[in-house]
């Protein structure tokens, strides 16, 4: 599948992406994203390349504690390609109404994969600045939705070594703080709930390990949620405006 404003840079991905899962017997492929941002016609690769010498020797707990503690993980549905059959056996599939979905579909497909390949290649590029885009109209149904998402990973269902069990109690926190940060294009409106919302949610980020989460957790104690919110916003669209400007 392809969002509407994005687009394949190879005719035959799919084909290509076919190759790779029979040649490598896997039942998931990840690959790379280029963003592209039209206005200024400027874009970048969204993830250094992998590293093979953890994912090459298909040792799925290995694989999985790599992409999870590095930001290798998948930036979105669209950076991988899942055997159908996966899904199925697994009842994997989005929850209908549910925004930022990508996050639990994620998790749950590399929790039950079998065998993860790896391709350096550029497999799809992500317009990112589409007026009109989904991801630029933030409100507060939003957060709910991400603040129902990430306690379900607190517990790391289904995760039984004790790294990938922190590894995902960390991701957990991970997505409570995309809820921070994106909080910040709620309608006015919908402030003072969207706050409320999220410090109603806070034990979240108790199990934060990388140190950019940690330093959120400290500023949410310290000048509290609403500030942070707006510190995040701010941060958010300088290091936006410097990639693509």
């Amino acid at each position: 599948l392809v969002d509407s404003d994005d687009f394949w840079p190879e005719p035959d991905m799919l084909g290509e992406l076919s190759r790779l899962i029979e040649a490598h017997s896997a039942d998931v492929v990840l690959f790379r994203v280029r963003a592209w941002f039209s206005e200024t016609d400027k874009s970048r690769v969204k993830t250094a390349p992998f590293d093979h010498a953890v994912l090459d020797r298909f040792d799925h707990d290995a694989t999985l504690h790599y992409l999870l503690s590095t930001p290798q993980f998948p930036v979105g549905v669209y950076s991988l390609c899942v055997e159908r059959s996966l899904l199925e056996a697994n009842h994997i599939a989005f929850r209908e109404g549910v925004k930022s979905e990508d996050y639990d579909w994620l998790l749950a497909v590399l929790r039950d994969s079998g065998r993860i390949y790896a391709s350096d290649a550029v497999y799809y590029v992500y317009r990112a600045d589409r007026p009109g885009s989904i991801t630029k109209h933030i409100d507060l149904k939003h957060l709910q939705d991400l603040t129902d998402i990430a306690p379900g990973w607190t517990e790391a269902p289904g995760f039984a070594a004790p790294c990938l069990r922190r590894d995902v109690k960390n991701y957990a926190a991970y997505i409570f703080t995309t809820a921070l940060v994106v909080s910040g294009r709620v309608p006015k409106a919908q402030r003072r709930d969207a706050v409320k919302l999220l410090r109603s949610h806070r034990k979240l980020l108790q199990n934060a390990c990388w140190w950019r989460l940690r330093v959120i957790r400290l500023s949410t104690q310290l000048v509290g949620f609403r500030l942070t919110t707006a510190i995040l916003h701010k941060l958010y669209q300088w290091k936006r405006n410097k990639e693509f400007q």
